[in-house]
């Protein structure tokens, strides 16, 4: 089969809407069958590269009696391994001497404040326990007090490690600019379990124009 474009020319010299007229023929000047395509070449789609972003660790400390009721709040430190993001709780110390709180990993944070692009999904770098149906949860927020949800994701990796459910949350145009990522799990998992070292965002796709004809008019 042979598929070839239709000229501008033979376009303008067509007598009937649905094209009854039009005839192909071969080298002999005999006519030959034709079939009409009638898919769209109005918008091509250019797939946009994914963009990766590392992640930085929200560290919340174990409850204890001392700490236990108080409100918390969300920081960022910078120190010598790099930035860390931690949870706090603002219960006035105990008077008793109390075991030091050991810190676990809750989450991970994306400063995503410069990226402009209209996103169609984001893709977790994650690992997480094996066989069994494991939730992600993904939020947004402009002052890391105040969050909002982008969606969720329900996980799913066998016990040989074959990813049969993929970390993805679809989202609709939305942008992240000026605003921090929040990613975080299933809180009955071990707190070693999880491990989120990146992200990558999905832009939308590039919506090519439509090629343009060139039309010549015969002036009578």
């Amino acid at each position: 089969m042979v598929r070839l474009p239709l000229p501008a020319d033979v376009l303008t010299r067509l007598q009937t809407a649905d094209l009854r007229d039009l005839r192909v023929f071969n080298g002999a000047g005999q006519a030959v069958p034709v079939a009409l395509d009638r898919s769209t070449a109005s918008a091509t789609a250019d797939e946009a590269a994914p963009i990766a972003l590392p992640t930085l660790p929200i560290l919340a400390y174990a409850p204890t009696a001392a700490t236990a009721g108080g409100d918390l709040s969300l920081r960022i430190e910078d120190g010598p391994g790099g930035r860390v993001v931690r949870v706090d709780s603002s219960a006035a110390p105990s008077a008793a001497a109390a075991p030091a709180p050991t810190s676990v990993l809750t989450g991970v944070l994306v400063d995503t404040r410069t990226q402009a692009a209209r996103l169609r999904a984001i893709e977790l770098d994650a690992s997480w326990p094996a066989a069994r149906p494991f939730t992600f949860e993904v939020q947004t927020s402009t002052d890391l007090r105040h969050w909002s949800s982008l969606g969720r994701v329900t996980v799913y990796r066998g016990a040989d490690g074959a990813i049969t459910a993929p970390a993805q949350v679809a989202l609709q145009g939305e942008s992240l600019k000026d605003r921090y990522l929040r990613v975080t799990w299933d809180s009955t998992a071990a707190p070693d379990a999880v491990k989120v070292p990146g992200v990558r965002l999905r832009p939308m796709a590039a919506i090519a124009p439509p090629a343009r004809i060139a039309v010549p008019l015969a002036l009578p």
